[in-house]
């Protein structure tokens, strides 16, 4: 009896390390798929394109065409930017608009952004976020002399008319600084950038704010801007379906406005999820570039769109 048990006892023993073995085997799969897809998914690229109507677009700006680019950090898909560049060849926007975070100050700059000005024929418009705000003083104005030297627009601050058949449409940059990224309304210094935009528009307008930070979207809102463009949320870094995003980096303040579309008030708010698996890896969250196509006056009044 005693020898049965014995026999019986270690053939137990031996299915239980056989199923711990199997478990421990299983993980190790599961763990190196995953592993492989995300690295392929985090190299791929999708285009989430958004159809914008709004009764003050001119009717020469039927069909304008935006493409935001947002917190690359540098990143290349492909050699020498090859997926990038193919998409905004494809897509033939009629301008891009780079929504900060675009370099990282670790990396030389200047070849990342010579190869997308060299090979991008419509022009450029550029906002800095958090990541170009934090060079030091030399490094910042090093990096504004060359986009100035290469014809890449910096828009922080500025109000440019965007000009069709004798019509416009007006962009502009944000005013906010590094110091804003902490939020601290009570702040002096930070009050007048985060509390109003700075500008003077008309409400019979088409406005288009250009913000890294996308926090400041109901300041804009109450300020006639028609669009936000922003960026810096990358999508909440891991992304689970139902859910969004679930992390959020060390220069983010919230989750809120984290991907996609949002109205603020009458305003539109669209946040690009970017780019870039540089700084944190995404799981789930695949790199986006955004189209934003516009419909002016006659589409609206006629009900095509």
């Amino acid at each position: 009896m005693e020898s049965k048990d014995l026999l019986y006892n270690f053939r137990d023993k031996i299915e239980k390390k056989r199923r711990r073995k199997n478990i421990i085997i299983s993980l190790i799969v599961i763990l190196f798929l995953f592993t492989g897809f995300n690295v392929w998914n985090n190299k791929k690229v999708d285009i989430k394109s958004y159809d914008v109507q709004n009764i003050n677009i001119p009717t020469s700006f039927n069909g304008y065409k935006i493409l935001q680019i947002s917190d690359v950090f540098s990143k290349d898909f492909g050699k020498n930017n090859k997926t990038i560049l193919e998409i905004v060849d494809i897509k033939n926007p009629d301008i891009v608009v780079l929504t900060g975070n675009i370099i990282s100050k670790d990396k030389d700059f200047k070849n990342y952004l010579l190869n997308l000005k060299n090979n991008i024929k419509q022009p450029i418009y550029y906002v800095l976020g958090d990541e170009e705000m934090s060079l030091d003083e030399k490094e910042k104005k090093d990096f504004i002399g060359f986009l100035e030297e290469n014809n890449i627009y910096l828009l922080n601050g500025k109000r440019l008319a965007l000009m069709s058949g004798g019509e416009n449409i007006y962009l502009y940059g944000a005013k906010q600084a590094l110091e804003d990224y902490s939020y601290n309304f009570k702040d002096s210094d930070s009050r007048p950038r985060v509390e109003n935009s700075g500008f003077k528009n008309e409400a019979e307008d088409f406005n288009i704010m250009i913000s890294h930070n996308p926090d400041y979207a109901r300041v804009y809102a109450d300020e006639n801007y028609d669009l936000i463009l922003s960026g810096l949320k990358t999508g909440g870094i891991i992304r689970l379906p139902g859910l969004g995003g679930l992390a959020k980096a060390k220069n983010v303040n919230n989750l809120d406005y984290q991907a996609g579309r949002y109205w603020v008030e009458d305003s539109l708010l669209i946040v690009s999820k970017g780019l870039s698996s540089n700084r944190y890896k995404r799981v789930f969250n695949r790199p986006e570039i955004v189209e934003i196509n516009l419909y002016g006056r006659a589409e609206v009044d006629n009900g095509k769109k």
